[in-house]
């Protein structure tokens, strides 16, 4: 994984690929923005080909991965939230 750019508090975009020069590397973007008291989150992801996309659909349940991800990410953060809330 490579990171292409980190925006704090707005995009963050990122490189997926076995290699540096992988062929099939797929890029991922992250937004982030106020919503009310909360933030919402958009993850969208990008394959060089639709055949790439559909493989990582199905073979390797891309769709589940990615909300299992912002669920780990949420998690996280309410962790810290409320570490420092407890001062």
């Amino acid at each position: 994984m490579r990171w292409l750019r980190i925006a704090p508090p707005e995009r963050i975009a990122l490189l997926h690929g076995e290699s540096r020069d992988d062929p099939n590397a797929f890029e991922s973007v992250l937004t982030f923005a106020p919503d009310g008291a909360a933030t919402r989150i958009v993850m969208r992801t990008v394959f060089p080909t639709k055949e790439l996309r559909d493989e990582a659909v199905e073979k390797y349940h891309a769709v589940e991965g990615g909300r299992q991800t912002l669920s780990n990410l949420a998690a996280y953060v309410t962790e810290i939230v409320r570490k420092g809330a407890e001062g």
